[in-house]
């Protein structure tokens, strides 16, 4: 979602000190909870018919900047 523009922000429970461009893969390990979620009417109005291949880079994004969640 982030790749396609429709995400602005990404959340982690750890932080980095990493900033630039950043790549983003599909996952190796694709179970049924990420199958099901990448199916879900949300996921499937921005994605279409595309289908992940496992592991290829989708896109690239730029790490900016970090903020603390509470």
């Amino acid at each position: 979602m982030v790749v396609l523009g429709e995400k602005e922000f990404e959340t982690r429970s750890w932080s980095t000190s990493y900033r630039g461009l950043l790549a983003i893969h599909v996952s190796t390990k694709w179970n049924r909870t990420l199958r099901t979620i990448a199916q879900s009417p949300a996921f499937r109005r921005f994605l279409g018919d595309w289908e992940p291949r496992l592991g290829h880079i989708i896109g690239t994004v730029e790490v900016e900047d970090i903020y603390p969640t509470i």
